[in-house]
């Protein structure tokens, strides 16, 4: 399996780590936790590219993660 650390994920969408924290728990992205340092797989990578997307087209963040 392949996949990042939250930081990378975040400068990679150019938002805040905080931000993306926020999205993975609106998405209900999988996590995984080793040590301090939090990944997250590339399957997951393509929603998340999809809600910046929204969210940069105006959509507020709940909503577009319901969409």
């Amino acid at each position: 399996m392949n996949e990042k650390t939250l930081p990378e994920v975040a400068k990679s969408l150019s938002i805040t780590s905080d931000t993306l924290r926020y999205w993975v728990k609106l998405l209900d992205v999988a996590t995984e936790k080793r040590g301090r340092t939090v990944y997250i797989p590339d399957e997951s990578f393509n929603r998340l590219t999809t809600m910046a997307e929204m969210v940069s087209n105006g959509f507020q963040p709940g909503e577009a993660a319901k969409r």
